[in-house]
Parts: C-alpha cells; structure tokens; sequence
C-alpha cells in the first residue's frame, strides 16, 4: 500500500457523525475503506472527549426545533360556507397542541436518561 492511498479524516468529520440525522449507512462505507483510512490516537481520544458533548448538543436542538407556535386561524379569510370547518379546527388546536408539548416533554426524558 502507497502513501498515495491514505486517507486521513480529521476527528471534527467523525464528530459531524453526532450531528447528522441520515448517517446510519456511513459506517459501514467507513468499514469497507477501513484499510485506505489513517487514524491516529489523537483524532480517536478527541472524538471519544466530545462526541457526548456534540450529540447532546444536537439532540437540544432538534427539540428546540420541536417547539409549536400558536397556530392562528384568522376569522376574517373565512366564508360562511367554511365557518364550520373554520370553528372545529379551532377546537382541535388545543389537543394538537397539548399532544405536542406531551411528546416533546417525552422526548427530552428520554435524553436525560
């Protein structure tokens, strides 16, 4: 094996792993080019030190992502012959709003453990 057909993959590349969402192919495309990557001892120590800080970083927020504004219906866009629908949207809001809030105060308990 050359020189010429090292790679060499910096430990912020392994950490960007932490924060991607489609990554769970990447491995094993890392595994097949096992023998063609150079890793040292120091990008290995470094991704160990902050992958816990990066992934807890990311998953923060993605749940800051989960927050659900109030979601308006403005009552002057609605006709008559959509009034009805209009007001049962309205009543559902709240359910929406509350299952969301439940699922993201869920998720975050998943995180702490």
């Amino acid at each position: 094996m050359s020189i010429k057909s090292l790679l060499f993959i910096d430990a912020n590349q392994y950490l960007e792993l932490y924060r991607t969402v489609k990554a769970k192919k990447l491995p094993a495309a890392l595994e097949e080019l096992q023998d063609y990557i150079f890793v040292t001892k120091q990008v290995v120590d470094e991704v160990h030190r902050g992958q816990v800080r990066v992934a807890a970083s990311f998953l923060a927020d993605q749940l800051k992502k989960w927050e659900l504004k109030s979601i308006a219906l403005p009552d002057h866009l609605v006709s008559t012959t959509t009034d009805k629908k209009h007001v049962g949207m309205r009543k559902k809001l709240p359910d929406i709003s509350k299952r969301c809030k439940d699922a993201k105060e869920e998720f975050s308990r998943l995180l702490k453990n």
